[in-house]
């Protein structure tokens, strides 16, 4: 695969996970309320990205929903959105128990 080609997947990727924590955020919201998506967009980052540019990309959108909402001074936001990549990083089993991580 070219640069380009990687590149373009890399952005693909990226703009799943984005979509992954605006669903994973309004089903939190919901309360229990059904919200389909979530499951196919993991998969669709899966085979776009590998199971490495799955953690990647939602690493990297977990440090920028906290990062820009400490710089835009949206404090009560970072509690949704600690809960939030909490529980992608669940879905996608990161990281791993063989680690040595113990999550409180």
């Amino acid at each position: 695969m070219s640069s380009t080609g990687t590149t373009s997947a890399s952005a693909h990727a990226t703009d799943l996970a984005s979509r992954l924590f605006d669903w994973q955020r309004q089903r939190l919201a919901s309360e229990g309320t059904a919200v389909s998506g979530g499951a196919e967009r993991l998969v669709r980052i899966v085979e776009i990205a590998g199971d490495d540019g799955l953690r990647r990309t939602v690493a990297y959108a977990a440090i920028a929903r906290l990062a820009l909402s400490v710089q835009r001074g949206e404090h009560d936001q970072l509690e949704t959105w600690r809960q939030v990549s909490d529980a992608i990083l669940g879905l996608v089993h990161w990281p791993p128990a063989a680690c040595g991580y113990r999550h409180s």
